[in-house]
């Protein structure tokens, strides 16, 4: 294989399970570190099994496309075989001198993914849901879990447990608010109130600020949420930058996931709202 026809035009480098990137940023992972053969499929950009341990393995799923760490130009897959394993594959592009194109590469098979049960036997942090079932369902919703949605669900929380009495949907309500942010969905899916029925009202300032009103009544209160200081701010901005420019590599990856579990908790347990 040669040329960079082989790099990928849009790198996706979140798998759709957060659980893979806790258990590389865990040390959990097998180091194999082996050159191999791979069957790659230039149409689809990936690669269909490779050979190791005199043995071929079929992949199933690519669930993550990643940089590589020797050259600007290597390429890692994160991929999910027949048998459940999750490998990763470490694509290293060599450079022709002073000519400037690339004439060849290699295929480095750098880790496995350890099972839950292979974890057993080690010691290890006991796994426990990052989040509650209610927050788990909004973040189905919406399609992951970030810290704008769990804004917008501590938002409806709070209030329903003041207009209510209960945290039950009793009354039919208008809610302003003044953000576009995932927040949104974690109010249509509790509240129930989205721009369709006209009980979601968008006053775009960029603020973590709500006002619910009971219709009936006209009676509300108005959540204002005040600015929360998080630790290693600049790594994470860093990460984040190298992750939407396709400049990050797996380990980048994982620590982001890190760095974001750790705002999520902050996030879910904080008392920094007062209600006007």
């Amino acid at each position: 294989m040669t040329g960079e026809k082989m790099l990928p035009r849009e790198m996706d480098v979140f798998p759709k399970n957060p659980e893979i990137l806790r258990s590389i940023e865990r040390g959990h992972i097998e180091f194999i570190q082996r050159n191999i053969k791979v069957n790659y499929n230039n149409k689809l950009q990936s690669p269909v099994s490779f050979y190791y341990e005199d043995k071929e393995h079929k992949v199933i799923e690519a669930q993550g496309i990643f940089r590589g760490e020797l050259s600007p130009r290597d390429i890692s897959y994160l991929v999910k075989t027949q048998s459940g394993d999750l490998y990763l594959l470490h694509l290293h592009f060599f450079d022709a001198g002073s000519q400037g194109f690339l004439t060849a590469c290699r295929w480095v098979l750098g880790f496995r993914v350890l099972k839950d049960e292979e974890l057993m036997s080690l010691y290890r942090e006991e796994k426990t849901m990052l989040v509650d079932i209610r927050l788990k369902i909004v973040a189905d919703f919406h399609g992951h879990l970030c810290p704008d949605l769990v804004i917008g669900w501590r938002a409806c929380r709070l209030a329903l447990e003041v207009l209510t009495g209960e945290g039950q949907i009793q009354e039919d309500l208008t809610i302003i608010t003044e953000n576009s942010t995932a927040a949104l969905d974690a109010i249509q899916y509790t509240l129930g109130c989205t721009i369709g029925n006209q009980c979601l009202q968008i006053v775009d300032t960029g603020q973590h600020n709500y006002t619910l009103i009971i219709n009936k009544t006209r009676q509300g209160i108005k959540l204002c949420f005040k600015k929360l200081y998080f630790d290693s701010e600049d790594q994470y901005r860093q990460l984040g930058r190298k992750i939407i420019h396709n400049e990050a590599t797996i380990i980048d990856v994982a620590t982001y996931q890190e760095l974001l579990d750790k705002r999520i908790k902050k996030l879910v347990t904080f008392k920094s709202v007062y209600m006007v």
